[in-house]
């Protein structure tokens, strides 16, 4: 059995092959999912951008087919998914009207970790993919301690 994590990265390897997308955008905290994707060989390249300097040298270093992107931005307002989109239209990866698809995490209401892929289309606008997260729904789930059990829903 694969782990949640190695499942989501695997899926979204396969969502990127069957829909020719021209590249995997990770949102990167510890760089652990940047390195299982690259664990299943991606034709696609990995761009992972991280608030971390060392995340982002380890990304590099370490993991074919990857580029990463440090930025200062805030995360949760779309800032990341724009900065993995401009370092990419830049290293001449792929241009605006293109597919990628874009892997990262939220944090529901109890504050527990959930995984999110999307296919976005490539987009220069300032206002693009906001809607990924609102900063106020980020900073409300990360303050909250779980409460109680997760469980399958019928």
């Amino acid at each position: 059995l694969l782990s949640m994590v190695e499942s989501v990265t695997s899926s979204a390897v396969k969502t990127a092959c069957d829909a020719g997308a021209k590249a995997i955008v990770v949102l990167a905290e510890t760089g652990e999912t940047a390195r299982l994707l690259a664990k299943f060989h991606p034709d696609a390249p990995i761009i992972a951008v991280s608030q971390n300097h060392h995340i982002c040298n380890v990304i590099e270093g370490y993991l074919c087919n990857a580029l990463s992107v440090y930025t200062e931005l805030s995360r949760g307002t779309g800032n990341h998914v724009r900065a993995g989109f401009e370092a990419g239209k830049k290293a001449g990866l792929f241009a605006n009207g293109d597919t990628v698809v874009v892997l990262h995490t939220i944090r529901n209401e109890a504050g527990i970790k959930e995984w999110t892929m999307r296919m976005l289309t490539v987009s220069s606008s300032p206002t693009a993919y906001t809607n990924i997260l609102p900063t106020e729904v980020f900073e409300a789930s990360s303050k909250r301690a779980p409460t109680g059990t997760v469980g399958c829903m019928a």
